[in-house]
Formats: C-alpha cells, structure tokens, sequence
C-alpha cells in the first residue's frame, strides 16, 4: 500500500525532475544564441557599464565608475506561470528567481555631479544574467557641469554621427538636444536619417529585433553649462532572445501542468450522471 507521504514525495521528484528537463531543453535551444548576442554587445556601453555584462560584474563597474554608488532597489522575479485552474496557488519553493531589474545611485557627494544613478534589466531565466538595457541618469548642480558642446563633440568622436539628431531648445535660457544612435544586427550604425517624435521601441528594446541604440538626452543652460544627461542604452535583438527564451520555458511548464491535470482528473470518480 502506498501512502500519501510517498506520493508527495513522488510528485517532488517528479516536479525536480521536470525542471531539470525543461532547463536543458530550453538552454540547448536558446542559450548559445542569447550568449552570443550578449558577447557581441560591449560597444554599447556608459561610464564602464556595458550592454551583454553579467550581473555579478555590474556592482565592481559602477564602483570603479563612481565609489559612491550604491545598490538602491533589486526587482526579483520567481520565473513560474500562474495556474489558472486554481490562482491560490503559489510557485513550488524549488521554482527559477531572477533578477529583472536592479538600480544603484548615488545622492549629493559625487565626483560626477550633484546625482548619478543607472537602471539595468537583465536577462531572466532559462538565459544568464545579463545586461540587456541599461539608462544612466546624472544631474549637476547649478554651474558645475560640463560643457555641453563639448560633450556632443566626445560622443560623435565615441559612436559616429548620430542616426537621429533633435534640438529641441536652444534660446538664451535652454539649450537641449536629443540624439540617437542606431546600430543593425551586426553592429554596423544606421545613417542618419529624419527623427521619430518618439522612440520606435515604445520603451521596450524587444519591439526592436532589428538594432541596438545608445541615446543621449542632454540639457544644459543657454551658456553652455550642462544641466542634466539621460543615457539610454539597449540591445534590442538581445531582448527578443531572452525574452522568447523565458516565454518557450513559461509556454513548456504550463503544458506539461495541464497534462498532468487532465491525467489527474481522468483518474477521479464520475458522479453519479
């Protein structure tokens, strides 16, 4: 006679097991690709932090940029699709965490200016941690900045001319410009071409199979004096990869989960019809 302690132990075993199978398929179908993309991405970086960079060297670059930086928030992820067949479930203690998104800063103090913070996404599950888009934001107090000709000098001399180039201001008091750099599949930067009022990848570098951008929102007073810079940085083939990864991996566990379920409920009395 079996008991129920040796079926839950049994269905453990069976989850562990499906696990395991779900992970290998899922690295042997996506990871090589998502790998290679992350690897070919270091031209796409800010301040020493690059775009395909693993999350355990994220910290020690942000450090060697600035030693002020510290980790301010970290948004984990149990990697687990929820059951329809009864949403008081929750994800079995064994289930895939990720880190999705992770934020340092630094607050008054900063050799670089009054404030300076990056957030990244990286990768989920069955993919490595990588960097898949990343934004630095710093801020300068009144009068210390940088000189804003001067910066867009440095980066055209970095990235080329800009794809995408907007003044949006430039009178006696305000002086902005937007820039964006576009990049295909195999790196190579797109010409310049008319701007888009808004970025094609509506916030989401997967809406992008197609490129990797670096983009660069700068502002400074009517003298020159740079006020703010908005870095925006991402692989958008990169994105899509992962993002297909974890969804094929999501897509695999529910299947199996309603097969079992319909196993199960064949086993199970009918009522009297």
């Amino acid at each position: 006679m079996v008991s129920g302690e040796q079926v839950r132990i049994a269905r453990r075993s069976c989850l562990a097991a499906l696990l395991a199978g779900l992970s290998l398929a899922a690295h042997a179908q996506t990871a090589a690709e998502t790998a290679r993309l992350a690897a070919a991405s270091g031209y796409l970086e800010t301040g020493g932090l690059k775009i395909g960079m693993s999350l355990k060297d994220l910290a020690p670059a942000a450090r060697a940029l600035n030693p002020l930086m510290k980790l301010s928030n970290t948004e984990k992820v149990t990697v687990w699709p929820p059951d329809p067949a009864d949403m008081t479930k929750t994800a079995p203690p064994n289930s895939p965490v990720s880190v999705r998104t992770l934020a340092m800063q630094t607050i008054q103090g900063a050799t670089r200016g009054t404030d300076e913070s990056f957030v990244v996404t990286l990768a989920m599950y069955p993919s490595m941690p990588v960097v898949m888009t990343l934004n630095r934001v710093i801020h300068y107090a009144d009068g210390t900045g940088p000189n804003y000709a001067q910066i867009l000098d440095a980066i055209r001399a970095k990235y080329g001319q800009a794809t995408e180039t907007q003044v949006l201001s430039d009178s006696a008091d305000l002086r902005m410009s937007q820039l964006r750099w576009y990049f295909d599949k195999n790196g190579k930067l797109m010409p310049p071409i008319a701007p888009y009022s808004v970025s094609p990848c509506g916030g989401n570098m997967a809406n992008c199979p197609d490129r990797s951008m670096f983009a660069l929102n700068i502002a400074a007073s009517g003298s020159g004096i740079v006020k703010s810079m908005n870095y925006e940085v991402g692989n958008g083939p990169l994105a899509l990869s992962a993002q297909q990864a974890t969804d094929a991996y999501l897509q695999a566990v529910d299947d199996d989960r309603i097969t079992r379920q319909n196993n199960d409920s064949k086993n199970r009395p009918l009522p009297k019809l």
